[in-house]
């Protein structure tokens, strides 16, 4: 029988240049979680397991490509395909533990709150539900609430997960946002 040297368990993790730390190992998972936001309740989602149970909201904005299959693979600018999708889509290509334009979040935010002010139903989604899902329910909370980056951060930290919102630049983009929001 062969014997192998055996491994310590230490893990030695370089923080990249940009200032994020390394994606920790998954210890939750979200499957439209609601958080409520003002008045309103809005689903917060990872991207869905197989076996997960989901209701169909009015509107899904997905920020990850896997959403993309999740969808059927339909990804339009805006022309209408009376296609039969269970609901409309806004689709962000935002790269992990990245950010978009605040000009592009403002555009989402105001249509997110369009939807809600309607009745309507929202889920956001991303990969794990922790990023790209907390920096945009971080800034749809301080337009709707009128609090600064800073508590909004807070609040998303304390309605729905610790991990919300990754890295100094997500944390900076809900800041931005604050600034440059106006109804």
């Amino acid at each position: 029988m062969a014997t192998y040297p055996s491994i310590p368990e230490v893990k030695v993790v370089q923080a990249p240049a940009n200032g994020n730390t390394p994606k920790p190992k998954r210890t939750c998972a979200h499957n439209q979680d609601i958080v409520n936001i003002g008045k309103y309740r809005v689903w917060l989602s990872e991207l869905p397991a197989k076996s997960w149970v989901r209701e169909k909201p009015d509107l899904g904005v997905y920020l990850a490509e896997p959403w993309l299959s999740v969808m059927g693979n339909i990804f339009t600018n805006g022309v209408s395909l009376k296609s039969g999708a269970p609901y409309d889509v806004i689709y962000i290509d935002w790269p992990d533990r990245g950010i978009v334009s605040v000009q592009c979040l403002i555009v989402v935010v105001n249509k997110v709150i369009e939807y809600l002010e309607s009745g309507k139903q929202v889920e956001i989604g991303c990969w794990g539900g922790h990023g790209r899902t907390g920096t945009t329910t971080a800034c749809l909370l301080s337009a709707i609430e009128h609090v600064s980056g800073e508590k909004a951060i807070e609040e998303i930290h304390s309605r729905y997960c610790k991990r919300a919102v990754e890295g100094v630049v997500q944390e900076q983009l809900v800041k931005d946002f604050h600034r440059e929001f106006t109804i």
